[in-house]
Formats: structure tokens, C-alpha cells, sequence
């Protein structure tokens, strides 16, 4: 008879809460930061730069920001293209990679990844697109 009134009572609390709009969780969304990265390093959250054709020019700045980086993702369309990644003071993390057409090429850090002080990137033709993914 104890079990069915607990059970009662859970219910009703339950629906209430639920009628009310009374939050028990934070729900999160994609635009939500997550604190992120390897301990004690200071990444706040996620970074993302989404899939980017590169420019077709010298390496143009992606982020002005500092990027802990654990991957890097380029598909190369159609012809060969030499790809350049650069953090913003042109020192070179790839340095005219050759990617053939219709190709894709995948760079991981690991679980330490690689830190750049913002990033610039460029193809030498407009038919590679990037991903770079890691924390900020």
C-alpha cells in the first residue's frame, strides 16, 4: 500500500513540474558552449570552422583566435592543389601539401592537439574545401 501512495505522489509531482515549465536539466544546443580541450590548458569550448573553401591566394586568416586543434579535414574537388596552413605569424603547420582530384586528406593531432595562435590557410585553386575542428 507505501509503494502505491510513493508512486501517486511521484506522478503528481512529476506532472506538475512538467505543466509548470520546471526546468530539472539545462537542455543543450549545438550553440552551447562546452568546456573542452586536455586539463588545466584553459579551452573554454568547442571550435568548429565548418567546411570552408579555401581561398584561392596566399594563406588568408581563418580565426585571429588561439586554437588547440585535434583535426584537419580537406577534400580536394577536381586537379591537383597545393594546400597551406599557417598560424597567423606564417609559421607553417602544412606547407604546400600536394592533394590530387577528387581526394580527401585527414590530419589528427591526437589527444594533445596542436596549438595555433589563429589560423590562415590557402589552396593554390579554388577546389579544396577544410574542416578544422578542436577547442578555444
Amino acid at each position: 500500500m507505501k509503494n502505491r501512495h510513493w508512486f501517486t505522489l511521484g506522478l503528481l509531482l512529476g506532472l506538475f513540474l512538467n505543466l509548470f515549465g520546471i526546468a530539472l536539466a539545462q537542455k543543450l544546443s549545438r550553440t552551447t558552449p562546452i568546456a573542452g580541450g586536455p586539463p588545466g590548458q584553459g579551452f573554454l569550448g568547442d571550435y568548429d570552422s565548418g567546411l570552408v573553401n579555401l581561398p584561392n591566394s596566399a594563406p588568408a586568416v581563418l580565426t585571429a583566435s588561439t586554437i588547440l586543434v585535434t583535426n584537419i579535414y580537406c577534400h580536394n574537388v577536381t586537379g591537383t592543389s597545393l594546400v597551406t596552413i599557417t598560424n597567423t605569424a606564417g609559421t607553417a603547420y602544412i606547407s604546400a601539401f600536394s592533394m590530387v582530384g577528387s581526394s580527401t586528406q585527414q590530419f589528427i593531432n591526437g589527444g594533445k592537439g596542436l596549438q595555433l595562435i589563429g589560423i590562415k590557410w590557402g589552396a593554390n585553386s579554388g577546389n579544396v574545401n577544410c574542416q578544422i575542428s578542436g577547442y578555444q
